[in-house]
């Protein structure tokens, strides 16, 4: 799990010159998407959808090991804490207008790392119902996601902490998260956004 949380929290530590913020976001980017590619396979196996979870069959799977010192709860919590900072560092960069004190290498590779932490959040909630039996679109996971983002964005004008949330909720991009993803959109009375950006 240290290297797990070593690579969640690698991005958000990139610092220094253009040259060397390029290669830091490239570096995390690269870990990210590994761990993703790894832990994929692993804990959902290739085509899952939103009603395969079993914890029976994943709890004797490599992956698990990874999640249980901190207890599924506590991984949980800090994988989403770790994508709303992420988003809330470099927002600007990846937005529609960019910012004019970044490469476009920078807003590449802080994009691949966004997207990759998305990813792992929807792994890391997958292992959570799992293990407990939850569907993916359950109260429990759902209010505990909420927790985390609105304590991460509360001293944010309220216009920035919708952005951000829904920019959180549109990384979430995997099938077998689907159901989570629209639950949070209701969670976060955010539906009509989401649907906007055609998720409904």
């Amino acid at each position: 799990w240290d290297h797990v949380e070593k690579c969640l929290r690698a991005a958000c530590g990139a610092c220094g010159s253009n040259g060397r913020m390029e290669f830091r976001l490239s570096e995390a980017a690269s870990s990210l998407e590994f761990l993703v590619s790894v832990l994929g396979d692993d804990i959902v196996g290739p085509g899952a959808t939103a009603g395969d979870t079993d914890a029976s069959a994943f709890r004797g799977r490599p992956a698990y090991a990874l999640f249980s010192p901190l207890g599924l709860r506590e991984s949980t919590k800090v994988t989403f804490r770790w994508l709303a900072r992420t988003w809330a560092k470099y927002a600007p960069m990846v937005g529609e207008r960019g910012d004019e004190h970044c490469t476009s290498k920078m807003s590449h590779n802080a994009n691949r790392c966004l997207m990759a932490l998305g990813k792992l959040a929807c792994l890391i909630s997958w292992v959570f119902c799992s293990t407990q039996g939850y569907e993916m679109d359950n109260e429990n996971l759902s209010l505990l996601i909420k927790d985390v983002l609105l304590t991460e964005f509360q001293n944010l004008p309220r216009s920035e902490q919708k952005s951000l949330l829904l920019s959180v909720l549109l990384s979430m991009d995997a099938d077998y998260a689907y159901h989570l993803q629209i639950f949070m959109g209701e969670v976060l009375e955010m539906t009509s956004d989401l649907q906007m950006c055609g998720i409904f």
